[in-house]
């Protein structure tokens, strides 16, 4: 069982990266952005970041438990933010990966280019 971590700034490529692996592999794909995603398209609310992320991480241990690879693509900017990650992937002895996509594309929810330097200037 493999549980692939692919990090990177806004604009970076990890959401292309993740679908293209996730078709690939094949292995489900969560995004903490999944949670803002509605049927009338992608509607962000920061007073609930910390409900998209624990969405996330509910599936993703969801998958883990059901035996299946599983591909997360956050900004994972800072080790408190994957360590959980990491902690549930040798809990569920996966193998895991990390990729730390450094591309510059539009990105496509529209962060703010002062967020995005904020969050470049934290990345570890």
């Amino acid at each position: 069982m493999v549980l692939i971590l692919i990090r990177g700034i806004p604009g970076s490529g990890k959401s292309t990266f993740a679908k293209q692996l996730s078709k690939e592999i094949p292995a489900p794909m969560f995004e903490a952005d999944m949670f803002f995603e509605t049927k009338d398209g992608y509607k962000f609310d920061e007073t609930k970041l910390r409900f998209a992320h624990e969405f996330c991480f509910n599936n993703v241990k969801k998958a883990l438990e059901n035996h299946k690879d599983c591909i997360v693509a956050n900004t994972f900017s800072r080790f408190r933010e994957i360590k959980p990650y990491l902690d549930l992937g040798h809990e569920y002895n996966a193998t895991i990966m990390i990729y730390r996509m450094s591309g510059h594309y539009q990105n496509v929810h529209n962060v703010p280019d002062e967020t995005v330097k904020k969050i470049e200037n934290r990345f570890v």
